[in-house]
Protein backbone atom coordinates (compact mmCIF):
# COMPACT_ATOMS: atom_id res chain seq x y z
CA UNK A 1 0.00 0.00 0.00
CA UNK A 2 2.81 2.41 0.83
CA UNK A 3 4.60 1.64 -2.43
CA UNK A 4 1.39 2.11 -4.39
CA UNK A 5 0.77 5.42 -2.62
CA UNK A 6 4.18 6.70 -3.81
CA UNK A 7 3.41 5.50 -7.33
CA UNK A 8 0.02 7.23 -7.14
CA UNK A 9 1.80 10.53 -6.40
CA UNK A 10 4.07 9.98 -9.40
CA UNK A 11 0.97 9.59 -11.58
CA UNK A 12 -0.63 12.81 -10.25
CA UNK A 13 2.08 15.49 -10.16
CA UNK A 14 1.48 19.11 -9.27
CA UNK A 15 1.17 21.30 -12.38
CA UNK A 16 -0.03 24.85 -13.08
CA UNK A 17 -3.39 23.33 -13.99
CA UNK A 18 -3.48 21.04 -10.94
CA UNK A 19 -2.38 22.78 -7.70
CA UNK A 20 -1.03 20.81 -4.78
CA UNK A 21 -3.22 19.11 -2.21
CA UNK A 22 -2.70 20.54 1.29
CA UNK A 23 -3.88 19.99 4.83
CA UNK A 24 -6.87 22.15 5.62
CA UNK A 25 -6.83 23.07 9.34
CA UNK A 26 -10.31 24.60 9.09
CA UNK A 27 -11.94 21.49 7.68
CA UNK A 28 -14.46 19.93 10.05
CA UNK A 29 -13.67 16.54 11.51
CA UNK A 30 -16.30 13.91 12.29
CA UNK A 31 -18.03 14.85 15.49
CA UNK A 32 -16.12 13.85 18.59
CA UNK A 33 -12.83 13.09 16.81
CA UNK A 34 -9.56 14.31 18.21
CA UNK A 35 -7.28 15.62 15.44
CA UNK A 36 -4.42 13.24 14.74
CA UNK A 37 -0.85 14.58 14.52
CA UNK A 38 -1.04 14.48 10.73
CA UNK A 39 -4.22 16.57 10.65
CA UNK A 40 -2.95 19.40 12.81
CA UNK A 41 0.09 20.61 10.90
CA UNK A 42 2.20 23.62 11.61
CA UNK A 43 1.78 26.67 9.35
CA UNK A 44 5.13 25.80 7.74
CA UNK A 45 3.46 22.76 6.13
CA UNK A 46 0.66 24.75 4.53
CA UNK A 47 2.15 24.28 1.05
CA UNK A 48 2.99 20.56 1.28
CA UNK A 49 1.72 17.39 2.89
CA UNK A 50 5.01 15.73 3.91
CA UNK A 51 8.49 16.84 4.98
CA UNK A 52 10.87 19.22 3.25
CA UNK A 53 12.08 17.82 -0.06
CA UNK A 54 9.12 15.54 -0.74
CA UNK A 55 7.01 15.95 -3.88
CA UNK A 56 3.44 17.17 -3.82
CA UNK A 57 0.33 15.48 -5.15
CA UNK A 58 -2.34 17.15 -7.26
CA UNK A 59 -5.41 18.53 -5.52
CA UNK A 60 -8.52 16.31 -5.86
CA UNK A 61 -6.42 13.27 -6.80
CA UNK A 62 -6.40 12.07 -3.20
CA UNK A 63 -10.22 12.02 -3.14
CA UNK A 64 -10.24 9.28 -5.74
CA UNK A 65 -7.64 7.29 -3.82
CA UNK A 66 -9.81 7.56 -0.71
CA UNK A 67 -12.91 6.51 -2.64
CA UNK A 68 -11.09 3.46 -4.06
CA UNK A 69 -9.90 2.46 -0.57
CA UNK A 70 -13.24 3.28 1.08
CA UNK A 71 -11.65 5.71 3.57
CA UNK A 72 -12.00 9.41 4.32
CA UNK A 73 -10.00 12.12 2.58
CA UNK A 74 -7.82 12.64 5.64
CA UNK A 75 -7.05 8.94 5.98
CA UNK A 76 -6.03 8.76 2.32
CA UNK A 77 -3.92 11.93 2.60
CA UNK A 78 -2.26 10.56 5.75
CA UNK A 79 -1.33 7.38 3.88
CA UNK A 80 0.19 9.41 1.04
CA UNK A 81 2.07 11.71 3.43
CA UNK A 82 3.53 8.80 5.42
CA UNK A 83 4.59 7.01 2.23
CA UNK A 84 6.33 10.11 0.84
CA UNK A 85 8.09 10.76 4.14
CA UNK A 86 9.41 7.20 4.33
CA UNK A 87 10.40 6.90 0.67
CA UNK A 88 12.13 10.28 0.31
CA UNK A 89 13.39 11.16 3.81
CA UNK A 90 13.69 7.87 5.72
CA UNK A 91 15.18 5.60 3.03
CA UNK A 92 16.72 3.07 5.45
CA UNK A 93 13.41 2.45 7.21
CA UNK A 94 11.69 2.39 3.81
CA UNK A 95 14.04 -0.36 2.67
CA UNK A 96 13.36 -2.43 5.80
CA UNK A 97 9.61 -2.11 5.24
CA UNK A 98 9.87 -3.15 1.58
CA UNK A 99 12.05 -6.11 2.61
CA UNK A 100 9.46 -7.24 5.14
CA UNK A 101 11.78 -6.69 8.12
CA UNK A 102 9.86 -3.79 9.69
CA UNK A 103 6.11 -3.54 10.15
CA UNK A 104 4.59 -0.75 8.09
CA UNK A 105 2.58 0.64 11.02
CA UNK A 106 5.74 1.11 13.08
CA UNK A 107 7.48 2.88 10.20
CA UNK A 108 4.45 5.14 9.76
CA UNK A 109 4.66 6.14 13.43
CA UNK A 110 8.21 7.36 12.80
CA UNK A 111 7.18 9.18 9.61
CA UNK A 112 4.47 11.12 11.44
CA UNK A 113 7.03 12.25 14.03
CA UNK A 114 9.68 13.41 11.53
CA UNK A 115 7.42 15.07 8.98
CA UNK A 116 7.99 18.56 10.41
CA UNK A 117 11.74 18.35 11.10
CA UNK A 118 14.65 19.30 8.85
CA UNK A 119 16.26 16.77 6.46
CA UNK A 120 19.34 16.60 8.73
CA UNK A 121 17.28 15.59 11.75
CA UNK A 122 15.21 13.13 9.71
CA UNK A 123 18.43 11.50 8.47
CA UNK A 124 19.73 11.19 12.05
CA UNK A 125 16.50 9.46 13.14
CA UNK A 126 16.57 7.22 10.07
CA UNK A 127 20.14 6.02 10.75
CA UNK A 128 19.55 5.47 14.46
CA UNK A 129 16.28 3.58 14.11
CA UNK A 130 17.39 1.52 11.10
CA UNK A 131 20.18 0.04 13.26
CA UNK A 132 17.76 -0.96 16.03
CA UNK A 133 14.99 -2.04 13.64
CA UNK A 134 17.40 -4.38 11.95
CA UNK A 135 17.75 -6.12 15.32
CA UNK A 136 13.96 -6.07 15.96
CA UNK A 137 14.33 -3.47 18.70
CA UNK A 138 12.09 -0.61 17.60
CA UNK A 139 11.49 1.79 20.53
CA UNK A 140 8.03 2.52 21.87
CA UNK A 141 6.14 5.57 20.65
CA UNK A 142 7.15 7.53 23.74
CA UNK A 143 10.82 6.71 23.17
CA UNK A 144 10.44 7.64 19.50
CA UNK A 145 9.19 11.10 20.46
CA UNK A 146 12.10 11.49 22.86
CA UNK A 147 14.57 10.42 20.15
CA UNK A 148 13.22 13.00 17.68
CA UNK A 149 13.42 15.73 20.29
CA UNK A 150 16.97 14.70 21.20
CA UNK A 151 17.94 14.83 17.52
CA UNK A 152 16.48 18.31 17.29
CA UNK A 153 18.42 19.51 20.33
CA UNK A 154 21.67 18.17 18.86
CA UNK A 155 21.27 19.32 15.27
CA UNK A 156 18.70 22.13 15.38
CA UNK A 157 18.35 23.62 18.88
CA UNK A 158 16.32 26.56 17.61
CA UNK A 159 13.84 24.14 16.08
CA UNK A 160 13.69 22.23 19.38
CA UNK A 161 12.65 25.42 21.16
CA UNK A 162 10.16 26.25 18.44
CA UNK A 163 8.77 22.70 18.70
CA UNK A 164 8.00 23.22 22.39
CA UNK A 165 6.28 26.51 21.60
CA UNK A 166 4.34 24.84 18.79
CA UNK A 167 3.22 22.12 21.18
CA UNK A 168 1.76 24.80 23.44
CA UNK A 169 -0.10 26.17 20.45
CA UNK A 170 -1.73 22.77 19.89
CA UNK A 171 -3.40 22.66 23.27
CA UNK A 172 -7.04 21.76 23.18
CA UNK A 173 -9.89 19.68 24.56
CA UNK A 174 -11.69 17.02 22.52
CA UNK A 175 -14.80 14.99 23.25
CA UNK A 176 -15.42 11.53 21.80
CA UNK A 177 -19.05 10.35 21.98
CA UNK A 178 -18.60 7.15 19.97
CA UNK A 179 -17.90 4.51 22.63
CA UNK A 180 -21.06 4.92 24.69
CA UNK A 181 -24.15 7.11 24.65
CA UNK A 182 -24.20 7.33 28.45
CA UNK A 183 -20.62 8.56 28.78
CA UNK A 184 -18.21 10.67 26.74
CA UNK A 185 -14.43 10.29 26.60
CA UNK A 186 -12.54 13.55 26.93
CA UNK A 187 -8.98 14.05 25.74
CA UNK A 188 -7.12 17.22 26.68
CA UNK A 189 -3.68 18.58 25.93
CA UNK A 190 -2.74 21.17 28.55
CA UNK A 191 0.20 23.20 29.71
CA UNK A 192 2.00 20.84 32.09
CA UNK A 193 1.70 23.14 35.11
CA UNK A 194 -2.00 23.70 34.39
CA UNK A 195 -2.48 19.93 34.17
CA UNK A 196 -0.85 19.42 37.57
CA UNK A 197 -3.06 22.13 39.07
CA UNK A 198 -6.15 20.51 37.57
CA UNK A 199 -5.13 17.15 39.00
CA UNK A 200 -4.88 18.65 42.48
CA UNK A 201 -8.18 20.51 42.11
CA UNK A 202 -10.03 17.35 41.08
CA UNK A 203 -8.56 15.54 44.08
CA UNK A 204 -9.77 18.29 46.45
CA UNK A 205 -13.26 18.40 44.91
CA UNK A 206 -13.52 14.60 45.03
CA UNK A 207 -12.78 14.78 48.78
CA UNK A 208 -15.50 17.41 49.25
CA UNK A 209 -18.04 15.31 47.35
CA UNK A 210 -17.23 12.38 49.62
CA UNK A 211 -17.78 14.61 52.67
CA UNK A 212 -21.19 15.58 51.22
CA UNK A 213 -22.21 11.93 51.02
CA UNK A 214 -20.95 10.69 47.64
CA UNK A 215 -19.38 7.29 48.36
CA UNK A 216 -18.63 6.50 44.71
CA UNK A 217 -15.14 5.22 43.85
CA UNK A 218 -12.46 7.90 43.64
CA UNK A 219 -12.32 7.88 39.83
CA UNK A 220 -16.09 8.38 39.59
CA UNK A 221 -15.95 11.26 42.09
CA UNK A 222 -13.14 12.86 40.09
CA UNK A 223 -15.36 12.60 37.00
CA UNK A 224 -18.20 14.25 38.96
CA UNK A 225 -15.78 16.97 40.02
CA UNK A 226 -14.65 17.61 36.46
CA UNK A 227 -18.28 17.86 35.38
CA UNK A 228 -18.83 20.39 38.19
CA UNK A 229 -16.26 22.67 36.55
CA UNK A 230 -18.78 23.16 33.73
CA UNK A 231 -21.02 25.05 36.17
CA UNK A 232 -18.92 27.79 37.82
CA UNK A 233 -21.70 29.16 40.04
CA UNK A 234 -22.70 25.69 41.17
CA UNK A 235 -19.09 24.95 41.95
CA UNK A 236 -18.83 28.10 44.08
CA UNK A 237 -21.95 27.07 45.96
CA UNK A 238 -20.65 23.56 46.46
CA UNK A 239 -17.21 24.59 47.70
CA UNK A 240 -18.69 27.41 49.77
CA UNK A 241 -20.36 24.89 52.06
CA UNK A 242 -16.99 23.40 52.84
CA UNK A 243 -16.17 19.81 53.62
CA UNK A 244 -17.65 20.00 57.11
CA UNK A 245 -21.26 20.09 55.88
CA UNK A 246 -23.41 17.35 57.33
CA UNK A 247 -24.49 15.14 54.40
CA UNK A 248 -27.54 14.03 56.41
CA UNK A 249 -28.73 17.63 56.75
CA UNK A 250 -30.71 18.87 53.74
CA UNK A 251 -29.56 22.39 54.54
CA UNK A 252 -25.96 21.24 54.10
CA UNK A 253 -26.48 20.30 50.46
CA UNK A 254 -26.82 23.05 47.84
CA UNK A 255 -30.24 22.98 46.19
CA UNK A 256 -28.74 22.37 42.73
CA UNK A 257 -27.10 19.16 44.00
CA UNK A 258 -29.42 16.20 43.75
CA UNK A 259 -29.14 13.10 45.95
CA UNK A 260 -30.04 10.20 43.68
CA UNK A 261 -30.30 6.69 45.04
CA UNK A 262 -31.73 3.32 44.17
CA UNK A 263 -33.37 1.05 46.68
CA UNK A 264 -30.90 0.01 49.34
CA UNK A 265 -28.12 2.23 48.02
CA UNK A 266 -26.55 5.33 49.50
CA UNK A 267 -27.24 8.56 47.59
CA UNK A 268 -24.93 9.78 44.86
CA UNK A 269 -24.63 13.57 44.54
CA UNK A 270 -25.11 15.00 41.05
CA UNK A 271 -25.19 18.54 39.74
CA UNK A 272 -28.16 19.65 37.67
CA UNK A 273 -27.20 20.80 34.20
CA UNK A 274 -28.01 24.38 33.19
CA UNK A 275 -26.09 24.47 29.91
CA UNK A 276 -28.05 25.01 26.68
CA UNK A 277 -27.42 21.91 24.58
CA UNK A 278 -29.17 20.80 21.39
CA UNK A 279 -29.81 17.07 21.25
CA UNK A 280 -31.89 15.47 18.50
CA UNK A 281 -33.61 12.48 20.09
CA UNK A 282 -35.66 10.07 17.99
CA UNK A 283 -38.21 7.99 19.91
CA UNK A 284 -41.03 6.15 18.14
CA UNK A 285 -44.48 5.45 19.50
CA UNK A 286 -43.52 1.77 19.65
CA UNK A 287 -40.58 2.71 21.90
CA UNK A 288 -42.90 4.53 24.28
CA UNK A 289 -45.44 1.71 24.27
CA UNK A 290 -42.65 -0.72 25.07
CA UNK A 291 -42.01 1.23 28.23
CA UNK A 292 -45.67 0.94 29.29
CA UNK A 293 -45.96 -2.81 28.81
CA UNK A 294 -48.54 -2.68 25.98
CA UNK A 295 -46.47 -2.70 22.81
CA UNK A 296 -43.86 -4.76 21.00
CA UNK A 297 -41.11 -5.90 23.33
CA UNK A 298 -43.46 -6.50 26.26
CA UNK A 299 -45.71 -9.28 27.37
CA UNK A 300 -48.75 -7.37 26.05
CA UNK A 301 -50.32 -7.55 22.59
CA UNK A 302 -47.63 -7.88 19.97
CA UNK A 303 -45.03 -8.66 22.63
CA UNK A 304 -42.75 -11.70 23.03
CA UNK A 305 -44.12 -15.09 23.93
CA UNK A 306 -42.41 -14.96 27.32
CA UNK A 307 -44.18 -12.31 29.43
CA UNK A 308 -41.20 -12.29 31.76
CA UNK A 309 -38.73 -11.35 29.03
CA UNK A 310 -36.61 -8.31 29.93
CA UNK A 311 -37.72 -5.05 28.34
CA UNK A 312 -35.24 -2.35 27.35
CA UNK A 313 -37.08 0.42 25.52
CA UNK A 314 -34.68 2.58 23.54
CA UNK A 315 -34.44 5.75 21.54
CA UNK A 316 -31.60 7.18 19.48
CA UNK A 317 -29.70 10.43 19.84
CA UNK A 318 -28.14 11.96 16.74
CA UNK A 319 -24.33 12.00 16.82
CA UNK A 320 -24.31 9.94 20.04
CA UNK A 321 -26.12 6.71 19.18
CA UNK A 322 -28.80 4.56 20.83
CA UNK A 323 -29.87 5.23 24.40
CA UNK A 324 -32.33 3.59 26.74
CA UNK A 325 -35.40 5.56 27.73
CA UNK A 326 -34.12 5.33 31.29
CA UNK A 327 -31.03 7.33 30.30
CA UNK A 328 -33.10 9.80 28.26
CA UNK A 329 -35.46 10.27 31.21
CA UNK A 330 -32.46 11.07 33.40
CA UNK A 331 -31.22 13.67 30.91
CA UNK A 332 -34.65 15.26 30.61
CA UNK A 333 -35.00 15.66 34.36
CA UNK A 334 -31.74 17.62 34.33
CA UNK A 335 -32.65 19.82 31.32
CA UNK A 336 -34.22 23.24 31.59
CA UNK A 337 -36.29 23.10 28.41
CA UNK A 338 -37.43 20.69 25.71
CA UNK A 339 -38.42 21.55 22.14
CA UNK A 340 -40.59 19.14 20.16
CA UNK A 341 -40.23 19.00 16.37
CA UNK A 342 -42.54 17.46 13.74
CA UNK A 343 -41.86 13.92 12.60
CA UNK A 344 -40.14 13.63 9.20
CA UNK A 345 -39.19 10.41 7.45
CA UNK A 346 -38.50 9.00 4.00
CA UNK A 347 -40.87 6.73 2.13
CA UNK A 348 -39.79 3.34 0.82
CA UNK A 349 -38.70 4.82 -2.52
CA UNK A 350 -36.26 7.15 -0.76
CA UNK A 351 -38.35 10.28 -1.26
CA UNK A 352 -39.34 12.27 1.80
CA UNK A 353 -42.69 12.18 3.52
CA UNK A 354 -44.52 12.17 6.83
CA UNK A 355 -47.33 10.11 8.20
CA UNK A 356 -49.80 12.55 6.67
CA UNK A 357 -48.22 13.65 3.40
CA UNK A 358 -45.13 15.33 1.98
CA UNK A 359 -42.34 15.92 4.46
CA UNK A 360 -40.54 18.56 2.46
CA UNK A 361 -43.36 20.55 0.92
CA UNK A 362 -43.50 21.44 -2.77
CA UNK A 363 -40.37 22.19 -4.79
CA UNK A 364 -39.26 25.82 -4.69
CA UNK A 365 -37.54 28.12 -7.17
CA UNK A 366 -35.04 29.58 -4.68
CA UNK A 367 -31.50 28.23 -4.34
CA UNK A 368 -31.50 27.68 -0.56
CA UNK A 369 -33.98 25.05 0.66
CA UNK A 370 -36.58 25.93 3.31
CA UNK A 371 -35.80 24.75 6.84
CA UNK A 372 -38.22 21.82 6.69
CA UNK A 373 -36.74 20.61 3.39
CA UNK A 374 -33.20 20.95 4.71
CA UNK A 375 -34.12 19.01 7.85
CA UNK A 376 -35.62 16.19 5.78
CA UNK A 377 -32.45 15.88 3.68
CA UNK A 378 -30.31 15.82 6.84
CA UNK A 379 -32.42 13.06 8.41
CA UNK A 380 -32.37 11.05 5.17
CA UNK A 381 -28.60 11.20 4.52
CA UNK A 382 -27.12 11.31 8.03
CA UNK A 383 -23.64 12.26 6.81
CA UNK A 384 -21.76 13.49 3.75
CA UNK A 385 -22.68 11.11 0.93
CA UNK A 386 -19.25 11.01 -0.73
CA UNK A 387 -17.72 7.50 -0.49
CA UNK A 388 -15.82 7.04 2.77
CA UNK A 389 -16.76 10.43 4.25
CA UNK A 390 -18.36 10.52 7.71
CA UNK A 391 -18.83 14.27 8.25
CA UNK A 392 -22.15 14.71 10.06
CA UNK A 393 -24.98 15.93 7.82
CA UNK A 394 -25.73 18.85 10.14
CA UNK A 395 -22.28 20.24 9.32
CA UNK A 396 -22.68 19.73 5.55
CA UNK A 397 -23.80 21.88 2.65
CA UNK A 398 -27.03 21.12 0.79
CA UNK A 399 -25.89 20.33 -2.74
CA UNK A 400 -28.12 20.30 -5.83
CA UNK A 401 -27.43 16.93 -7.48
CA UNK A 402 -28.41 18.47 -10.80
CA UNK A 403 -26.68 21.85 -10.65
CA UNK A 404 -28.93 24.79 -9.88
CA UNK A 405 -29.41 27.37 -12.64
CA UNK A 406 -31.04 30.66 -11.59
CA UNK A 407 -34.50 31.09 -13.08
CA UNK A 408 -33.57 34.52 -14.52
CA UNK A 409 -30.72 32.78 -16.38
CA UNK A 410 -33.01 30.24 -17.99
CA UNK A 411 -33.21 27.65 -15.23
CA UNK A 412 -36.39 25.57 -14.97
CA UNK A 413 -38.79 26.02 -12.03
CA UNK A 414 -38.81 23.69 -9.05
CA UNK A 415 -35.09 22.87 -9.00
CA UNK A 416 -34.85 22.85 -5.20
CA UNK A 417 -36.52 19.75 -3.80
CA UNK A 418 -35.47 16.98 -1.46
CA UNK A 419 -35.15 14.67 -4.47
CA UNK A 420 -32.51 17.03 -5.93
CA UNK A 421 -30.66 17.72 -2.66
CA UNK A 422 -27.88 15.77 -0.98
CA UNK A 423 -25.62 16.46 2.00
CA UNK A 424 -21.96 17.11 1.07
CA UNK A 425 -19.20 18.43 3.29
CA UNK A 426 -17.49 21.56 2.03
CA UNK A 427 -14.51 19.64 0.55
CA UNK A 428 -16.62 17.21 -1.45
CA UNK A 429 -19.05 19.96 -2.42
CA UNK A 430 -16.10 21.77 -4.02
CA UNK A 431 -14.97 18.51 -5.60
CA UNK A 432 -18.36 18.03 -7.28
CA UNK A 433 -18.58 21.70 -8.33
CA UNK A 434 -15.10 22.25 -9.75
CA UNK A 435 -14.12 18.83 -11.12
CA UNK A 436 -15.58 16.14 -13.37
CA UNK A 437 -16.87 14.05 -10.42
CA UNK A 438 -20.60 13.35 -10.82
CA UNK A 439 -23.17 11.42 -8.81
CA UNK A 440 -26.83 10.49 -8.66
CA UNK A 441 -29.20 8.84 -6.21
CA UNK A 442 -30.26 5.27 -6.93
CA UNK A 443 -33.76 3.90 -6.33
CA UNK A 444 -32.63 2.15 -3.14
CA UNK A 445 -31.37 5.45 -1.69
CA UNK A 446 -27.64 4.84 -2.23
CA UNK A 447 -25.51 7.30 -4.18
CA UNK A 448 -23.41 6.28 -7.18
CA UNK A 449 -20.39 8.45 -7.89
CA UNK A 450 -18.38 8.48 -11.12
CA UNK A 451 -14.83 9.82 -10.98
CA UNK A 452 -13.03 11.69 -13.78
CA UNK A 453 -11.31 8.39 -14.66
CA UNK A 454 -14.65 6.63 -15.11
CA UNK A 455 -14.46 4.53 -11.94
CA UNK A 456 -17.72 4.15 -10.03
CA UNK A 457 -18.19 4.08 -6.27
CA UNK A 458 -21.23 3.58 -4.06
CA UNK A 459 -21.99 5.51 -0.89
CA UNK A 460 -24.79 4.59 1.49
CA UNK A 461 -26.57 7.15 3.68
CA UNK A 462 -27.22 6.58 7.35
CA UNK A 463 -30.82 7.74 7.85
CA UNK A 464 -31.59 9.52 11.12
CA UNK A 465 -35.33 8.76 11.10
Amino acid sequence: MLALAVHFVDLHPVTPQHPAATWDPDEKLPVGCKPKPTTNRSPELSDRIAGEGTPGVAEFAVEELGAALGVSYRSALTLVADALELCHRLPRLWGLVQAGRLQAWKARQVAQLTIEVSPVVASFVDRHLAFHAGKNRVPTLGRLRALVHEALMQHDPEAATAREETALGKRGVWFDHRDSTATTAMTATLDTLDALDLDNTLADLADQLRALGDDSPLDVRRAHALGALAHPQHLLDLTGHGIDADPADDAGTPEHVEAESAAGERPVLRLRNRTTTHLYVHVSLADLLTGTGTGPGTGGPGGPADPGAPVTPTGRVERLGPATLHLLRDWLTRADSIQLRPVLHARDDGTPGTGGGSGDGPAVDQHDPPDRMRETAILRDGHCVFPGCSIDARGCDQDHIVAYVPVDEGGPPGQTSVQNLACLCRRHHRLKTFTAWRYHRLRDGDYEWTSPTGHRYLASPTPQH
